[in-house]
Order: structure tokens, then C-alpha cells, then sequence
């Protein structure tokens, strides 16, 4: 079983990853709050999932569709 931070560490180096890819490639530049912002943004709230931890599971579940998008780049027409 994985959770925590071992869990999801990884998966948030992945999404800047390829938030930072994507920024450089729709506009040849990205900052901090740019990477910030689309990671941020690219989350799905999961506090109705678990009524008895709301705001304590953090920002919510990444969806990197979501965080792509926001860069810019149209990666996809999924829909979580």
C-alpha cells in the first residue's frame, strides 16, 4: 500500500514536469507563479469525498488534464 507523501511526491514532480514543458513550449518562458497557478488549478476538490477531513487533505487530487489546460496547451478533451 502506498500513501502519503511517498505517494504523491512523486506524482507532484510529474506534473511540474510537464506544466514546465508545456509553458516552454506554448511560450518560451515560465516563472514560479505560472508552474504555481496551473498545478493549483489543475487540482479536483476532493472535500465532499471526505466530509470528515475538509481542508485537511490539502488542495485536492492533481488532474493533470486540468493543469495543461491552463497552460494552454490542449492536450486532451477528457473529462475526469
Amino acid at each position: 500500500m502506498v500513501s502519503g507523501t511517498s505517494y504523491s511526491s512523486p506524482l507532484a514532480a510529474a506534473e511540474a514536469a510537464l506544466v514546465i514543458d508545456a509553458l516552454q513550449r506554448q511560450y518560451a518562458w515560465h516563472s514560479y507563479s505560472s508552474i504555481h497557478s496551473a498545478m493549483w488549478l489543475g487540482t479536483v476538490n476532493i472535500n465532499r469525498l471526505n466530509p470528515l477531513f475538509i481542508d485537511k487533505l490539502g488542495k485536492g487530487r492533481v488532474y493533470i488534464p486540468w493543469a495543461l489546460d491552463w497552460t494552454g496547451s490542449s492536450v486532451s478533451n477528457t473529462t475526469n
